[in-house]
């Protein structure tokens, strides 16, 4: 084994994924050694790191990823990985012997919580016996019953295997005399069992039986190709002395006619835009893009007839944006691609269902369905996460891109040929609507030039002038809400609303520190002083105002994100409740409490408390939240309203029967804050009466204008899912009816602008 590359990177990950690229030069048999560890979630807790959370890391080599070999989900559960309940923060050294082209490729780090990565050393191998020890972790450290070396065979033969080790009895050790140390061996999920009397049967090595000398473990194994593990589990500090593995031939290494490119992140064109409100992530989803399309694009370039150039992620970011805003976009999350659709038959193909055929090139004797490509490891098909989403999304691009040709009847008989269309065609053809060349023309200019359907500018130069979503939310900060009407006479206008500072660049600026990395150390911080100043809460008082001060106080000196330190022991306020009083005056000082309704909503005699709250980790959802008096006991009610990103609630009397109904101001992002008006019933569920999503940047007006004692909602906004090149000006009128209990609509007009 000849070293040709080492790096020592002693770094703390954080995030999701970490990508780690090198370039290889000679086609042949390579090892790749990486050496990392994790801390337990008893370990996180106690230093303050997490709330009982393992640290764990997985790899994928080139797309490759390394599944359990018992066949369980989870690559954290994985021979091949970094299990911080089984680590407790010790290091683990794992060789991968894997065959390499000449090129680029690529490590991608699966990440929880934040493992660390020690050093990454790759090794030449001309031999077919290889001799092994890890140098920078050749004595294991002193732990108890945890994986220390695994070795794993990427598609080749085991041969054999040679394990010199010894292990030494307890009073040996300077202390914990009664402890031996141990060595445990498990090839392919098989452990080894030790058959001497009064050893361990688990643990080959027993430090009980040995005594300190040495015991070779030697066995021979069929050469079949595959994935092979070999565990070393060490209890205390067993000494290896010799590992020789003897590697089979394995699968040979095609190489295509063009050496297909292995992309970066460097690759991806980061979105510098961030949304009307600035604080939509447009390039959130860059690391699942770059490995979905890294493995499509080497599946299909090792194949006969590869396609005249590969799918580039820039491409395939275009379009999530123009699909659903990178899932910011109404109905847009998780099915980010948009490729899960039952009315357009896509899942329904994938999966391989009766009468939705799918065919495609195999081999120039055999055309068949798409699913001959499919991984196990993502079998069944399904789109649950937006990984999944872009997975099949490229690979539904790639069915897409493909023609195969036989002769005969029905052009199915041998020989099959492959022909490639343009991947201009193949956007084209991922939508099935009419308006396709729009949408390919959309997606391509985000592609080549930086610029959305809006002139929005996603990354590249930004030119002189203000885009259309701009020049409109700067209309809105300009307006001033204004009254009119008759009975009731309330307006609400919003293009953007300067209360929750939908337009205000600034918003970051409050929250710096969470926005770029604030520790969770400091949030941790806050919310024990939450817990704490919570049992005064639970206190009878006259005055509830300042509980959370001190709490309050800290957030600031942190400058961390009160909702988020909150956020997790939130719901006790409502489980110590005795009065809607104490609720009120506790929270009034948190700067998220600010739109607080109180109401009989339900008409039982006694008010209750209303107020939004906010999906604090992700910021995917909005939640009506309702606190009502049951039995005697206060309890939550809530209501989750998918892809809502902001959002405030007024109550008023919509229906003329003296019952508040709760007026939800929601904002999907782009679209201003469209109203929806909900009854709270007996039975402690939401009825929608009211749903004006059709039309941009509304305004409403309430009155009772024909004075017949009903109430009316007069709207007017942008028209919604227009043609590029129209724009409208859409005004419609509703009037409640108490016979249908919702709100009929009795005029529409649309002005072109």
């Amino acid at each position: 084994m000849d070293q040709i590359l080492s790096e020592k990177l002693n770094k703390t990950l954080a995030g999701k994924e970490f990508f780690y690229d090198f370039e290889i030069k000679e086609r042949g048999l390579y090892g790749i050694e990486i050496i990392a560890s994790a801390k337990s979630r008893r370990q996180n807790f106690l230093s303050l790191r997490s709330f009982l959370r393992n640290d764990d890391l997985a790899v994928k080599i080139d797309g490759i990823s390394f599944p359990k070999k018992s066949g369980k989900k989870g690559l954290f559960d994985s021979e091949a990985s970094w299990n911080g309940s089984e680590l407790k923060g010790l290091n683990k050294t794992i060789l991968f012997l894997i065959k390499l082209v000449p090129g680029k490729h690529q490590l991608n780090f699966s990440i929880e919580q934040e493992p660390k990565l020690e050093n990454i050393k790759i090794f030449q191998i001309k031999e077919t016996e290889i001799s092994y020890l890890p140098q920078d972790n050749e004595l294991p450290q002193e732990g108890n019953r945890r994986p220390w070396l695994a070795i794993v065979l990427c598609n080749l033969g085991l041969n054999f295997l040679k394990i010199n080790a010894s292990a030494k009895e307890g009073k040996k050790f300077l202390f914990f005399k009664r402890d031996d140390s141990d060595l445990k061996l498990i090839i392919n999920g098989e452990i080894q069992k030790n058959k001497e009397p009064k050893s361990h049967k688990h643990w080959h090595w027993c430090g009980r039986t040995l005594k300190g000398e040495s015991k070779i473990f030697e066995k021979e194994f069929s050469p079949k190709s595959d994935i092979h593990y070999i565990e070393l589990w060490a209890d205390r500090n067993p000494e290896v002395e010799e590992i020789k593995i003897g590697i089979g031939e394995g699968e040979e290494i095609k190489i295509p006619e063009t050496i297909y490119p292995i992309f970066t992140l460097n690759d991806i064109q980061f979105y510098a835009y961030k949304g009307v409100k600035n604080d939509e992530n447009y390039s959130r989803f860059d690391g699942d893009i770059l490995e979905a399309v890294n493995h499509w694009n080497k599946f299909f370039f090792l194949q006969k007839y590869p396609p005249k150039e590969p799918l580039h992620p820039n491409l395939v970011k275009a379009t999530i944006y123009i699909e659903s805003r990178m899932g910011y976009g109404k109905g847009g999350f998780p099915d980010v691609m948009q490729v899960w659709d039952e009315a357009n038959n896509t899942p329904q193909t994938i999966r391989n269902e009766q009468g939705y055929p799918a065919n495609e090139y195999i081999s120039d004797n055999k055309i068949g369905h798409m699913d001959y490509s499919y991984p196990k490891e993502w079998l069944p098909p399904k789109v649950e996460t937006p990984k999944e989403s872009i997975f099949w999304g490229i690979r539904w691009l790639y069915h897409k891109a493909q023609k195969s040709y036989g002769i005969g009847y029905n052009n199915l008989v041998p020989p099959i040929v492959r022909e490639w269309k343009s991947w201009e065609q193949v956007i084209a053809d991922y939508n099935s609507s009419d308006s396709k060349q729009e949408y390919q023309k959309k997606i391509w200019r985000i592609y080549k030039q930086g610029i959305d359907q809006d002139e929005n500018i996603l990354w590249g130069e930004i030119p002189n002038g203000f885009s259309i979503i701009k020049t409109l939310c700067l209309i809105g900060l300009l307006a001033t809400a204004f009254w009119l009407g008759g009975a009731y006479g309330i307006n609400f206008s919003f293009f953007c609303e300067p209360e929750t500072k939908v337009c205000d660049q600034n918003i970051k600026d409050e929250y710096a520190p969470y926005y770029t990395g604030n520790t969770y150390e400091a949030n941790q911080e806050v919310a024990n002083i939450f817990l704490k100043n919570l049992e005064e809460y639970k206190k009878e008082k006259n005055y509830y105002g300042s509980v959370f001060q001190e709490t309050v106080k800290m957030c600031e000196e942190k400058r961390c994100d009160l909702e988020f330190a909150a956020a997790f022991h939130f719901d006790q306020l409502v489980d110590y409740m005795k009065s809607n009083k104490q609720f009120l005056e506790a929270t009034a000082i948190f700067d998220f409490m600010k739109n607080v309704q109180e109401g009989d909503i339900d008409n039982d005699g006694e008010n209750e408390i209303i107020f939004i709250r906010k999906d604090v980790l992700n910021a995917d959802y909005i939640t009506i939240a309702i606190i009502d008096k049951i039995n005697n006991q206060f309890k939550m009610i809530e209501k989750k309203m998918d892809d809502g990103c902001d959002a405030y609630a007024k109550l008023l009397d919509v229906t003329g029967d003296l019952q508040p109904e709760i007026l939800l101001f929601m904002c999907w992002g782009r679209e201003g804050y469209p109203l929806t008006i909900y009854q709270f019933l007996e039975d402690k569920s939401f009825k929608e009466i009211f749903n004006g999503e059709f039309a941009s940047f509304p305004s409403y007006t309430l009155s009772d204008l024909d004075h017949d004692g009903r109430m009316e909602i007069r709207m007017e906004g942008s028209l919604k899912d227009a043609p590029r090149d129209y724009h409208a000006i859409i005004q419609r009128t509703y009037e409640y009816s108490k016979e249908k209990n919702t709100f009929i609509k009795t005029k529409e007009t649309e002005t072109e602008i």
